[in-house]
């Protein structure tokens, strides 16, 4: 019996030394590191800190570019979204907006506004072919009295062969521009004549 009351306190002891004697090795194994490897473990630290600190910039940085992004995007849409109401409101719609006018009085109204911009633009039509045809006879006239010079220069061996071919092609170009002046301008005479008719 006695044995088996010292068979614990022998266990007890036994588990005392061996880890005493544990603790006791750990407690001089921080010693002996604190040396070296507390310095570096500082040092580890401190670059932890900072990559944490750049971690949570970058992470606020990317918040930030996202937030600005949905801004961009909300305020793009908005302006997309102000844009499709004014172009509803725009067009050929013209009961919309009749203001103080009704029924009859809108329709006459319209019509006058129709025939204005009928005749404003038959106007616009004859000063234009009238402008084009001067232009193109005072044309015609400058390409005639430019050819004539360069025949002339060549006879009198003013300039060279390869000289007078040059301005010959450039005077032939601006005839081809004339001929497409002067067929604009037919166009434009034949519309005027079936807007009379």
């Amino acid at each position: 019996m006695k044995k088996i009351k010292l068979f614990p306190a022998l266990i007890l002891i036994v588990l005392f030394t061996v880890t005493g004697n544990d603790t006791m090795a750990q407690r001089r194994g921080r010693q002996a590191d604190t040396s070296g490897t507390a310095r570096e473990r500082g040092r580890q630290e401190r670059e932890v800190r900072t990559t944490g600190a750049r971690d949570q910039a970058d992470t606020l940085r990317n918040q930030r570019e996202r937030v600005q992004d949905t801004t961009k995007e909300a305020m793009r849409e908005q302006r997309e979204r102000k844009e499709r109401e004014n172009r509803g409101n725009q067009g050929n719609a013209y009961g919309k907006n009749k203001g103080d006018l009704q029924g009859r009085e809108f329709g006459q109204e319209r019509a006058r506004q129709a025939r204005m911009n009928r005749e404003n633009s038959e106007k616009e039509l004859d000063e234009l072919v009238a402008g084009s045809e001067q232009k193109a006879v005072e044309a015609r006239e400058r390409i005639r009295v430019k050819r004539e010079e360069i025949e002339r220069a060549r006879r009198e061996n003013r300039i060279s062969e390869e000289e007078f071919e040059e301005n010959s092609e450039k005077l032939k170009e601006a005839e081809r521009v004339l001929n497409e002046l002067e067929k604009k301008v037919e166009k434009g005479k034949k519309l005027k004549e079936k807007k009379q008719d």
